[in-house]
């Protein structure tokens, strides 16, 4: 992480819109220009525009890089998964990897009845709250199984980059189990910090 935000700082300070805009930097970038555009302003808005939007994606590359979650999420989206919209991409029972075992992101979301069982009854203990005191313990309770997962999720993907056997495939079924685990928790670390009195508690994944 440190490496990923010292990358990121980097590109922000030699892309960033106030060091390049009105400066010789900008001569040195390649950012494309409307060739066509005869209003000198106009092409210089078109440069702006560019600038602003290099810019803003490098803030949205780091935001989703810098969370165990979201870095999860866009892995498995380079593979056909997309679990952000909770869909597969792919067409049911098309191989990621190009033989004939298919993965059903349906089936993936039947998670071990203890596990929903513990989400369950944290969603209960939330909603059956009657101070911030007790609030603050659950969420403790609740912080400490996202770093499990995140732990879990970051030795899955250590094995799986480091696997080249057909072992992969089993590999990246756990991945996507974690993830989708992950996210419970993250859920429930959002409904605890929107948490009011009385207020009815909904599971959502």
């Amino acid at each position: 992480l440190r490496t990923l935000r010292n990358e990121y700082l980097q590109l922000q300070a030699v892309n960033h819109p106030d060091v390049l805009i009105g400066s010789n930097q900008l001569h040195n970038h390649n950012y494309p220009n409307d060739s066509n555009d005869s209003n000198n302003n106009n092409s210089n808005k078109s440069i702006q525009d560019k600038i602003d939007e290099f810019s803003s994606f490098v803030n949205k590359a780091y935001s989703t890089l810098k969370s165990p979650l979201t870095r999860s999420q866009y892995f498995l989206s380079l593979n056909n998964i997309d679990l952000i919209n909770d869909k597969e991409k792919k067409k049911k029972n098309e191989n990621i990897s190009g033989n004939d075992s298919g993965i059903d992101i349906e089936k993936m979301k039947n998670l071990d009845s203890t596990i929903l069982m513990e989400i369950y009854e944290t969603c209960e203990n939330i909603e059956n709250c009657q101070n911030e005191s007790d609030l603050k313990k659950l969420n403790s309770i609740n912080n400490d199984k996202i770093k499990d997962s995140e732990t879990k999720l970051s030795e899955l993907y250590l094995d799986y980059n480091g696997n080249n056997s057909s072992n992969k495939q089993t590999l990246l079924r756990q991945i996507i189990k974690e993830t989708i685990i992950l996210k419970y928790w993250f859920n429930i670390k959002k409904t605890i910090k929107e948490w009011e009195p009385g207020k009815v508690v909904v599971m959502n994944h």
